[in-house]
């Protein structure tokens, strides 16, 4: 009934599922957002009419708008990496859920087989014994 060696935990699987989703909306996808208003606009050099300032505020500008996409995109990747685990759980699931009514099936037909080889067995004796 399948190779007892492969041993998949899918309910440790479905865990690390959960824990990534909780972590990816309630924590980081909330903090990010957070970070993003707090990160937004730049306040320093206002007064400053200077070039190496205007040219440090805009590459401030985009580092931080480039490090609020690589948040969003981390969130994201954090979504589909607890959709995929979910996914593979209940494959995994399935699977073994078909192969244990296979070898049910396999089972039975075994049992049915033994019992009618028994039975005929059993009338052979009988029928040995009689004859004598």
């Amino acid at each position: 009934m399948g190779d007892p060696s492969i041993n998949v935990e899918t309910g440790e699987l479905n865990n690390f599922a959960e824990d990534v989703r909780f972590d990816s909306d309630e924590v980081f996808r909330p903090a990010v957002s957070r970070a993003a208003v707090t990160l937004s606009g730049v306040n320093f050099g206002q007064k400053n009419a200077s070039g190496a300032v205007h040219a440090a505020k805009t590459r401030y500008s985009q580092a931080m708008s480039s490090h609020i996409r690589n948040l969003n995109a981390y969130v994201e990747a954090a979504g589909i990496m607890a959709a995929a685990a979910e996914i593979v759980a209940r494959e995994f699931d399935a699977v073994d859920a078909n192969n244990a009514e296979a070898a049910a099936r396999v089972n039975a037909m075994l049992r049915t087989a033994t019992d009618e080889a028994h039975r005929k067995a059993f009338e052979q004796v009988k029928g040995i014994e009689g004859a004598a």
